[in-house]
């Protein structure tokens, strides 16, 4: 009987340490931390949050080039500029545009495009997550 016991507690600490590894690993690869109450949180700081207004130079299946009036360039391509097609975003050279987003490095990173027209589309969600992963539309969001 005691032998019995030994053993089912030797399986019930390994599951607790395999599943406590598992839950671990999965945050690790989401970006996501525990915080004190036990809740997971996304470790993504984005900001400061920036508003660009400028002119669609150049549009076509590949990437989206917007002119500021300081003669800054801004390019939207890649999957955010891809999500965007999907979605039916469509914009014409000429065409008044703004741009909200955040920069990171070197670049922008574009979370919401809306033209003079009434075109909108939303790249990315509050936290910086993009739209085009389970993340981004609130999936696997950890809460």
């Amino acid at each position: 009987m005691k032998k019995r016991m030994l053993w089912g507690i030797a399986w019930m600490v390994l599951a607790v340490v395999l599943v406590g590894g598992a839950v671990n690993r999965t945050s690790a690869k989401l970006g996501l931390e525990t915080v004190g109450n036990g809740s997971l949180e996304s470790e993504a700081a984005v900001g400061p949050w920036q508003t660009i207004q400028g002119t669609v130079l150049a549009v076509d299946g590949e990437m989206l080039v917007i002119g500021t009036a300081d003669g800054t360039e801004v390019i939207v391509e890649g999957q955010p500029w891809m999500y965007a097609l999907g979605q039916g975003f469509a914009c014409q050279p000429g065409e008044a545009i703004t741009l909200r987003g955040y920069p990171e490095a070197e670049e922008f990173k574009t979370a919401w495009i809306a033209t003079s027209s009434g075109a909108e589309v939303t790249l990315r969600g509050p936290d910086g997550s993009p739209m085009w992963s389970g993340r981004g539309r609130g999936r696997n969001a950890g809460g």
